[in-house]
C-alpha cells in the first residue's frame, strides 16, 4: 500500500479512535467495553484498523490493531499496539509472515524472533497486563479467513515466542471461530458479536466500519 492511499485511513482511524473513547459508556455513564473495525476499500485484499477497549484486572487496557490480508485471506503482515490506559505499560508487536519473522517491543527492549515453517499464520488474541486473554473481532475475523482454504494453519503466540502448527477444525468449525475460550460467530462480512468483560458486544455497521458496543 502506497503512503499516498494511507493518508485518508490514518484521518479515519484517529477520528475512530477519539469516536471510541468516547463512546463507550452507557446511559448512567458507566464505562463499558467496545470495538471498532474499519475496512480500507481501496486496498488490494484486505486491510484493517481496529481500535477496542476492554476491562482487565488492573483496570482497562486500549487495543490497536492493523492488518493486511492477502485476497486470498492470508495474513501477510499485523501490527497490535496494546497499552494499560492506568499506567505507562505497553507492548508492540510486528507481525511479518512473508519473512517468517515477529517482533516484540516493549518497556524499551526489542526481542526479534523467527517463525519456522510456511503454513499460513493465525496470531494468538492479546493477554492484559496480568495475564487475561483479551479477545478481538478482528482476531476472530483474521482467524476466519486464514483457515478457510488450509486444513492446518501456524498459532503464533508473540509473547511467549512459540508457535504451533494445529488443525484447522481446533480453532474453526464452519462459521465459528475459538478465540481464546469463547466461540465467535462470523458472516460474510465480519464478526456477527462478541463477548468482552463479560458483556455481550452486537454488531453496527456505519460506512466501512463495524462497531461493537453493548448497552
Amino acid at each position: 500500500m502506497s503512503n499516498l492511499s494511507l493518508k485518508p485511513l490514518l484521518a479515519i482511524v484517529a477520528l475512530s479512535a477519539v469516536v471510541l473513547a468516547s463512546g463507550c459508556r452507557t446511559r448512567d455513564g458507566a464505562l463499558q467495553p467496545a470495538s471498532e473495525a474499519r475496512l480500507d476499500e481501496q486496498a488490494s485484499g484486505e486491510a484493517w484498523h481496529a481500535d477496542t477497549r476492554a476491562p482487565v484486572a488492573a483496570g482497562w487496557i486500549s487495543i490497536a490493531e492493523d492488518v493486511r490480508l492477502d485476497p486470498s485471506g492470508r495474513l501477510m503482515h499485523a501490527v497490535t499496539h496494546a497499552r494499560d490506559e492506568g499506567s505507562s505499560a505497553e507492548f508492540k508487536v510486528t507481525f511479518d509472515p512473508p519473512s517468517r519473522t515477529v517482533v516484540v517491543e516493549r518497556a524499551g527492549s526489542r526481542v526479534e524472533w523467527s517463525v519456522p515453517g510456511d503454513e499460513p499464520w493465525i496470531v494468538a488474541p492479546v493477554k492484559g497486563f496480568s495475564g487475561e486473554v483479551v479477545p478481538t473481532p478482528l482476531v476472530a475475523w483474521t482467524s476466519y479467513r486464514a483457515t478457510r482454504d488450509n486444513p492446518t494453519v501456524r498459532l503464533v503466540m508473540p509473547l511467549e515466542q512459540k508457535s504451533y502448527v494445529v488443525p484447522r477444525d481446533q480453532y474453526v468449525v464452519d462459521r465459528t471461530v475459538v478465540v481464546g475460550e469463547q466461540a465467535i460467530e462470523v458472516d460474510d462480512k465480519f464478526v456477527r458479536s462478541i463477548k468482552i468483560g463479560s458483556v455481550e458486544l452486537a454488531r453496527g455497521s456505519r460506512g466501512s466500519a463495524f462497531r461493537f458496543y453493548g448497552g
